[in-house]
């Protein structure tokens, strides 16, 4: 199944051959908003106020939640 992979991909082994998303090397902010222009527009109407939580220590987490219901 490996080879079969390789054959369409054009590359030697399939598990390299892998989306931007699973490369480490390219970061998850760039990658979201590649994927993603409505989050990335929602990110820059409340960017100054994002900023402040993450300076208050607020987890990314919870962020991204509030981000999400607004």
């Amino acid at each position: 199944m490996i080879h079969e992979g390789s054959v369409f991909q054009g590359t030697q082994s399939a598990p390299n051959a892998r989306t931007a998303r699973d490369n480490p090397k390219v970061s998850k902010k760039k990658v979201r908003k590649a994927h993603d222009p409505y989050a990335l527009e929602i990110l820059k109407r409340i960017a100054p106020s994002r900023k402040k939580m993450r300076k208050a220590g607020v987890p990314k987490q919870k962020i991204a939640a509030l981000v999400l219901s607004s």
